[in-house]
Parts: C-alpha cells; structure tokens; sequence
C-alpha cells in the first residue's frame, strides 16, 4: 500500500514497532515493521502533509500540513483525537513544516516558514501556549531535552533558542562570523543533554555551497560559541543543501539528511563525515 505522491518525512517509534510516512498525497501511513505491511492511512489533511513523529509513549502521532494544521492521532484507534490549530487568532496562517513533542509528551512545537513563528501546543486540549515571532522563513522548531528551550531554524541564517514558555523571551541567537557567507538554516535540534546545538545549512542557490561552505555546524548552547564546522564537498560529504539534521541518542553522533539523497554520519567531536 503506496502513497500516490513523493514522501515527505518518515519516523519510527520509539519501540521500533512501527514506520510513519508523510506524503504530498495528503495523507499519512503507519507501517508495521514487523511484517513489513500497512497498517492504516491517517486522512484529515486537505494539503500536503510536511513531517511526522512519535510521542515519546508511542501512544499518539503528530501531523504537520500545508493546510496550517498539526493532527494528533491515536496510534492504536487510528482515531484523530486533536487539532492543533483550529481556525483561532493564534493559529497559524500559513503552512506548518515541523512539529515536534517534548520529551514528557505533554507539548508539541511547531514552525511555518509562511507566518514566521514558532507555537507550543497542550497535547491535552489543543490550545495554544506559546508564540515565538522569530525572522524569516522559520522552517523547524524543537524542544530540549527538559523542554525549558526551544531552537527555532530560520532562512535569514540564524537559529535562535527562546524560552519555552508562554511570555518566553528569546535566549540566544545562533550567528554565523561577520564575514562569512550566510546560508539558510533548515534544521536544528539539541544534543541529548542539551549543552549542543547542531544546525544544518540551506543556501538559497544549492551551487553556493559546494566546494567550501560549510553544511553542518555544532554550537555551545549556553554561550552561542561555534564549536565546530563540518564543511561538505565532494567526496568528502554533502555536495547539497542540508535538509535535517539529528543526534544519535548516546549523543556521541551526528546524522544530517541531503536533498543530493545522502545520509550522512559523523562524530561530533571530529566532525568527521564517515558513511554516505
């Protein structure tokens, strides 16, 4: 059982019992992974879905769609038990790219590049917590491991950390030198301790980044201090635009995701890409 269009994003549980897919089909499939199998179709979206992930309990599965809505759904029932962004003043007004739980599965987080903002959600009724009205083109947004904090990925080339909370302020943003060119920032997610943001680069004209420029960076998520560049061209890495990026959960790996159709994995420390 296919989905009629490309796929957009795909997650496994946490048990590793089941395979979410999202696709600009407008739907999303849970797939057993035991039997290799479809499971059920989750219908809701009217517009293309964007991502899909886990609860931490595996008990529910949320949606992201160009219509501007986040789903949850049950993952046993297979029944949509909320929308998250019902035709209110503080739902989004535009396409919603990413969302995310928080590690006690009590929020989401979601970001649309359309409206520029990034929004909490209460899993348990819908409503909206938080706003972060960050810059332009804000394309992910994820909790840290306490869900004190949120990173939000943005298209002016700065990732920004805020805090989680509904009068949250913006902690720190992420730059690049002065000087150096400024790709935008596609993606971004803490380390499993939280002391790490990793970010990975899109730039506007994918040429612009083969041969030098850097496509990952890791920064110190207290001080904002680049702490290693991880530069991709041929042979070598990405010779693409990064499209995710994501720690293992030991935290001792990197794994960034390219729209050249790699996978790459290196250590953090070294910043050494090792399997494509």
């Amino acid at each position: 059982d296919y989905h009629d269009g490309p796929i957009t994003c795909a997650a496994i549980s946490y048990s590793g019992v089941l395979l979410a897919t999202a696709s600009r089909d407008k739907t999303a499939k849970l797939y057993s992974l035991a039997t290799n199998s479809s499971v059920h179709n989750l219908k809701g979206h009217f517009q293309p879905v964007r991502s899909v992930a886990f609860s931490p309990n595996d008990r529910l599965l949320v949606t992201s769609s160009d219509d501007g809505n986040a789903e949850l759904w049950d993952t046993e029932s297979f029944k949509n038990v909320q929308t998250l962004g019902k035709p209110t003043a503080q739902s989004h007004s535009g396409w919603v790219n990413s969302a995310n739980f928080s590690r006690d599965g009590k929020r989401v987080v979601t970001a649309s590049p359309n409206d520029h903002t990034a929004k909490i959600w209460d899993v348990a009724d819908g409503r909206c917590i938080a706003t972060f009205a960050a810059h332009d083109g804000l394309f992910d947004a994820r909790f840290s491991p306490d869900a004190s904090l949120v990173v939000t990925a943005c298209w002016d080339g700065v990732a920004e950390i805020w805090e989680a909370r509904a009068d949250g302020a913006s902690v720190r943003k992420l730059r690049r030198p002065p000087g150096e060119r400024s790709p935008w920032v596609n993606a971004a997610c803490f380390s499993p301790d939280g002391a790490i943001v990793a970010t990975g680069c899109m730039a506007e004209d994918a040429k612009s980044l083969r041969g030098t420029d850097a496509f990952a960076k890791l920064w110190d998520a207290g001080t904002g201090e680049i702490l290693k560049t991880m530069k991709g061209y041929v042979g070598k890495g990405h010779s693409g635009n990064v499209s995710d990026v994501d720690f293992s959960p030991d935290g001792k790996w990197l794994a960034t995701a390219s729209e050249e159709r790699r996978l790459s994995s290196g250590t953090r420390r070294r910043g050494i890409v090792f399997r494509r």
